[in-house]
């Protein structure tokens, strides 16, 4: 008997490795974010290149976690080889990846029973939230910007200046933009996702799902009386 060969057993593992990718790629990130945003709101960040230096630091963080998580899944790869080849990144990935329910049980093998309606269902719930996370990642980086911008503006000067503001607002989006163009080639590694594709690719393919959603509401809206 194949290792995973139970359609739910893949589509739980799935599960489980989609959400560890997830964690790995999206938690360290913008947690270090964070942390730098709230120690220079308090003082601790003196020094007028702190925004560049939080977001480097994000990024080496976020380098390590997803170099971790990648060799992880590789070893287990690896070990699990007498079994199948490339379990992880060839069969489970994909499974994670694909959206739909018929994606799902085809790639899975399942013929829909009561016990693959719940795994996917769960599968379902954390697909949504990867698809939710590249939507709003590059929002979180902007409005993280912003904040800085703020501080720096108000540590320059005594009172609120418009032209510092713009000037430290145009700073730190411009690294922000480059770390996270960095980060999201990083994080396409550690996510595996599947057919060379990368995680702008799955970035631009979500957004044109979500527009195809509300165009098919907007036609269906305006088809009623």
């Amino acid at each position: 008997m194949e290792l995973g060969s139970s359609s739910t057993q893949l589509i739980s593992t799935a599960f489980v490795f989609g959400l560890s990718a997830l964690a790995f790629a999206y938690l360290p990130f913008f947690f270090t974010l964070a942390n730098g945003l709230v120690k220079a709101n308090s003082g601790h960040n003196a020094r007028s290149g702190s925004i560049i230096s939080v977001f480097s630091v994000a990024f080496i963080v976020h380098f390590l976690s997803c170099i971790f998580f990648m060799l992880g899944v590789k070893l287990l790869d690896v070990l699990g080889a007498m079994y199948q080849n490339n379990y992880l990144q060839q069969k489970i990935f994909p499974i994670f990846w694909a959206r739909g329910k018929s994606s799902v049980f085809s790639l899975a093998g399942s013929n829909g029973g009561t016990e693959d309606e719940g795994a996917f269902l769960q599968l379902y719930i954390v697909q949504t939230t990867a698809d939710w996370l590249m939507l709003l990642g590059i929002i979180v980086v902007f409005l993280t910007a912003c904040a800085y911008a703020v501080i720096e503006t108000k540590k320059d000067s005594m009172q609120f200046n418009y032209v510092s503001f713009f000037v430290w607002l145009l700073i730190a989006n411009v690294a922000g933009l480059i770390i996270y163009f960095v980060w999201a080639n990083i994080a396409s590694l550690a996510l595996f996702i599947p057919d060379g594709a990368n995680l702008f690719d799955k970035i631009v393919e979500v957004y044109q799902n979500l527009l195809g959603s509300e165009n098919a509401n907007n036609s269906n809206g305006g088809g009623k009386i």
